[in-house]
């Protein structure tokens, strides 16, 4: 058993044949237990492990496809020029228009923490809210995600 597969082999003196061959996610939620010696399981059972104890769904890649990610769910929170990010939730004027939940691909502005979103589907990419240290104004900042190797390696494994 690796991962979602399963089979179950018959070894004779003749040589092994594979008697069943089952891919399916359940196969890897399943724990298993092996009844024998350390090199052969004379017998195996299962059981499935209850709710809390479930496989934890896959997190976000740490990476975008694109430039312009309309969609990027990451946890990066310093612009491309190492400025941390204010959290969306913020009370400044600059911010009032990105206020509607709907907006953001966590749900809602306080999910977005003060992480690289593109509530405003900006063509220049995610970005987020600074507080420029010189004039002590809050400015919008693009972060500049790392770009993935390939749209195949930006996947949540």
């Amino acid at each position: 058993m690796f991962g979602n597969s399963f089979s179950v082999f018959w070894t004779r003196d003749i040589g092994t044949h594979s008697l069943i061959e089952v891919e399916h996610e359940i196969v890897r939620r399943l724990r298993w237990f092996s009844v024998g010696s350390l090199s052969t399981a004379h017998w195996t059972i299962s059981c499935a492990p209850s709710e809390s104890e479930q496989v934890i769904t896959a997190l976000p890649p740490e990476c975008s496809i694109s430039e312009s990610e309309l969609k990027y769910k990451g946890s990066q929170w310093v612009t491309g020029t190492g400025k941390p990010c204010l959290p969306w939730i913020n009370k400044a004027p600059a911010m009032n228009f990105v206020k509607n939940d709907t907006l953001f691909e966590d749900g809602s502005v306080e999910g977005a923490l003060n992480y690289c979103r593109n509530p405003s589907n900006d063509t220049k990419g995610p970005y987020c809210f600074v507080q420029n240290l010189a004039t002590g104004k809050i400015e919008a900042e693009y972060c500049h995600p790392r770009k993935c190797r390939a749209a195949e390696s930006c996947r949540a494994a």
